[in-house]
């Protein structure tokens, strides 16, 4: 690195000393070209970024124009500041290469960094402002994670890049890739957790709130990290499940648009008639409408049972917990059977008929 400044010192002590005025005049007239080739720059980005990006809000175009505009200029005078460069036709070999090879490569690379950084930076806000809104199949904590994930590397490929000035980072690098591998191989159970997550995400199976099915598991999605999500079941316990687990199982969600989906099923005797299921059936769909948290129900007559006519009620409900839900179908059960009990529908119990052969 300090040979390299000490070779660009020399180059501009050779120009400033040793240049015809003839060559100064050419560079000059580059440089200038250079500041008008930015402004032109300036209009045409503008114009491509209005065209291409119709889709995004005029603050979004504005801040990534704002992003790019600093890097592009600098890419901009870099290129005609070489043409510049190129006019002084007897400069030593060594001294131009030192520019060529060393500082105008160096200057593009760091610009292209910062660029990076900044576009990433603006990618990872985008994408917590559409997980925001829903639009985003991410959740805001990936957005948030990937986005601090993207400028991480951005940073460490620039610090590696500065520290390749002074110092071999080869070996380095091989040693990082080794103690990679050895990481990798140690958490495999929880890269497949993290792995496991991100397919949740991505495929929108859940997300916190949501009370879902599967297995013996029956309850409401409560938190979902990295490793693990947490469910409460709606007996009341918090059961911990590896994202691993879940992305294999048939899983039912029970929620849309803040609702739940619930069923509420009953049994009557054989003893009714057709017009007093009906009118059992009417009954049930008032009770249930009526109840404040319930937003719309479907109610019919399921099953022929074992010794029950089945009734069945389909409702969508606003609850977020186990005690509520419980508390809904008690205030429900409470209802009908006293609504039952009035218009003298009789509810069905188990009950088994026995014919007994008579020997003569």
């Amino acid at each position: 690195m300090n040979k390299l400044i000490a070779l660009s010192k020399d180059c501009f002590d050779w120009i400033i000393t040793r240049a015809t005025p003839a060559e100064l005049i050419q560079a000059g007239v580059y440089i200038v070209l250079g500041f008008a080739a930015i402004l032109v720059a300036d209009r045409v980005m503008r114009r491509l970024m209005a065209r291409s990006m119709k889709d995004f809000s005029e603050e979004l175009r504005n801040r990534i124009y704002l992003a790019a505009r600093g890097p592009g200029r600098l890419v901009v005078f870099v290129i005609f500041a070489r043409l510049a460069f190129d006019s002084f036709k007897k400069m030593p070999s060594n001294l131009w290469q030192s520019v060529h090879v060393g500082f105008f490569p160096i200057v593009i690379n760091f610009t292209l960094l910062v660029l990076a950084y900044r576009l990433v930076d603006i990618a990872s806000q985008l994408l917590v402002a559409r997980s925001e809104q829903g639009s985003s199949n991410l959740d805001e904590r990936w957005a948030q994670l990937l986005g601090k994930a993207g400028k991480f590397l951005v940073a460490a490929i620039g610090i590696l890049y500065v520290l390749s000035f002074f110092i071999d980072i080869k070996p380095y690098l091989a040693s990082a890739s080794f103690l990679g591998a050895a990481i990798a191989l140690a958490s495999q159970k929880t890269i497949g957790n993290i792995i496991g997550s991100l397919e949740i995400t991505l495929s929108k199976l859940f997300k916190v709130g949501d009370r879902i099915s599967f297995g013996e598991y029956d309850g409401f999605v409560t938190d979902m990290g990295l490793r693990c999500i947490q469910l409460t079941a709606l007996t009341g316990e918090k059961i911990n499940l590896p994202n691993k687990d879940l992305v294999d199982q048939q899983i039912r969600n029970y929620s849309k648009d803040k609702l739940v989906r619930t069923i509420l099923t009953i049994g009557i005797t054989y003893d009714n008639q057709r017009p007093q299921i009906e009118r059992a059936l009417a009954l049930m769909s008032e009770i249930v409408q009526s109840h404040p948290k319930v937003n719309r129900v479907t109610t019919t007559f399921t099953n022929l049972g074992a010794s029950s006519l089945d009734l069945e009620a389909i409702c969508w409900a606003d609850y977020k917990t186990a005690l509520e839900y419980k508390l809904l179908i008690s205030e429900l059960n409470l209802a009908i059977k006293e609504k039952f009990d009035a218009e003298k529908i009789e509810f069905a119990y188990p009950t088994q008929t026995v014919y007994v052969k008579s020997q003569a």
